[in-house]
């Protein structure tokens, strides 16, 4: 017992001494290079930018002495690190050896770092995988998206991060880059570059909407639209032409046009995507229709040309397009303004509108003029009259040919047929020759007999 109570004052004691030994030969105030540092459990570490370093510390007990180097001492940095020894003592009374304290100071000369390389690289919340000595990556985002985030942490920690200002992706851009800045601390700077593609927003615009009575023309951007058609047209057809392949149209309509006004709907759908077109047709009545109607229509060198009161689309076809049409619009209603748009500068499939406005009761009526250039051209129809002509003539040559050899295959058969009769003419010449000789020779016989019975 009396053992354990003698080791327990003993440690006591010790405990005693080396508080008193921190405390009585501890240091303050200690700088490297005037620049404050802490010194933990005796270890004083530092790093500076220069090959000289100077220590500056203040003993806290002024009678304890120190050795190693004194405050204020300048030391050159021989290669990467400088390790510096200083040990403070004091004497105490009743100690044999005095209390004492050694602190380790290690100065490690910085040197600026030229790493100008990311660590990590977040683009909308995904991690891009960064590979060494790579700088340049691709990046596949929605048609959806509008806002980009761009998140970065560079390897060294003296190093500068630039990100880019502009983190908003427009949605008419199918590609965009971003480029992110890293300035390494010696300065050297590596830029990454982000080629960013944005899939393409799926299509869901008209290309063209064929009316079978009347006509409307788009525009880009408007989905609503309004047409006139006359009172006896109660029914009418929409033909839709989408610009996209791969997008479908659907129409809802009534089957029958009411007086008035009737509404058509176009959905277009591509993917996930639908845009709505509204027609409104506004079915004119009796009084309304012949309002705005044209009286007559003349078209100046077009033979071809029949106007009707009731037909409000017109297709004109020409050899060689003109660049403008002379047209001669006479409304019903001497009151009524016309006015002709589209007839200048004319080409092929150009669209000539004649419309007929009474601003009093706010109606109008639309005349089409549908320009198209024949599918033979004069230049063309001129080489078939030549082929034409050149068939008529090699016939003719060929027929001529023919007519001569017939007719010399004709007189050589006359010629042998001639020569037959004169064969025969002469044969039955010959006959008679005979026929006479014998009849003289009869005649003799009967004469020379007649003599004899006379004798």
């Amino acid at each position: 017992m009396r053992k354990i109570f003698k080791l327990i004052i003993i440690t006591l004691f010790l405990i005693n001494i080396n508080v008193k030994a921190a405390n009585e030969t501890a240091i303050t105030n200690v700088k490297v290079n005037d620049e404050s540092i802490n010194c933990e459990n005796l270890k004083c570490n530092a790093t500076v930018d220069s090959d000289k370093v100077a220590i500056k510390y203040t003993l806290i007990d002024p009678d304890a002495t120190s050795s190693g180097f004194n405050s204020g001492d300048t030391f050159n940095i021989e290669g990467e690190t400088l390790v510096k020894k200083l040990t403070v003592s004091k004497k105490m009374e009743g100690l044999d050896t005095p209390l004492s304290s050694e602190y380790t100071f290690t100065i490690t000369k910085h040197h600026e770092s030229e790493d100008a390389t990311l660590k990590k690289l977040v683009f909308n919340g995904k991690a891009i995988e960064l590979k060494q000595d790579i700088y340049s990556y691709n990046v596949n985002v929605t048609y959806k998206q509008k806002d980009i985030k761009i998140e970065a942490e560079v390897n060294d920690q003296f190093a500068k991060l630039v990100l880019p200002e502009d983190n908003t992706f427009d949605l008419e851009e199918s590609t965009k880059s971003f480029t992110i800045k890293v300035i390494s601390e010696s300065g050297k700077d590596q830029e990454y570059v982000i080629f960013v593609a944005r899939e393409q927003r799926p299509d869901v615009t008209i290309n063209n909407i064929k009316l079978s009575s009347g006509s409307i023309s788009l525009e880009k951007g408007v989905y609503d639209y309004k047409v006139n058609v006359p009172y006896d047209v109660n029914k009418i057809d929409v033909e839709v032409t989408t610009n996209a392949s791969d997008a479908s149209a659907e129409v809802n309509k009534e089957d029958s046009l009411v007086v008035g006004e009737n509404t058509i709907e176009i959905i277009v759908k591509n993917k996930d995507l639908e845009q709505k077109y509204t027609i409104v047709v506004n079915r004119l009545d009796n009084n309304e229709d012949a309002t705005v109607n044209l009286k007559d229509l003349k078209i100046d060198n077009y033979d071809d040309f029949e106007f009707v009161v009731s037909n409000t689309n017109y297709d004109l076809y020409f050899d060689e397009i003109p660049t403008s049409l002379r047209i001669t619009a006479t409304p019903v209603n001497e009151n009524n303004d016309v006015k002709i748009t589209g007839n200048y500068n004319l080409t092929e499939d150009s669209v000539v509108s004649i419309k007929v406005l009474n601003d009093e009761l706010g109606l109008s009526k639309e005349y089409v003029l549908n320009v198209h250039k024949n599918k033979i051209s004069s230049t063309g129809k001129s080489l078939i009259i030549i082929v034409v002509g050149a068939i008529v003539l090699i016939t003719a040559v060929v027929l001529t040919i023919l007519v001569i050899r017939k007719k010399k295959k004709k007189k050589i058969i006359n010629k042998r047929i001639d020569i037959v009769k004169k064969n025969l003419e002469k044969k039955e010449h010959v006959k008679e020759k005979q026929k006479e000789t014998k009849k003289e020779v009869k005649q003799e016989e009967d004469e020379i007999i007649d003599d004899i019975e006379i004798i």
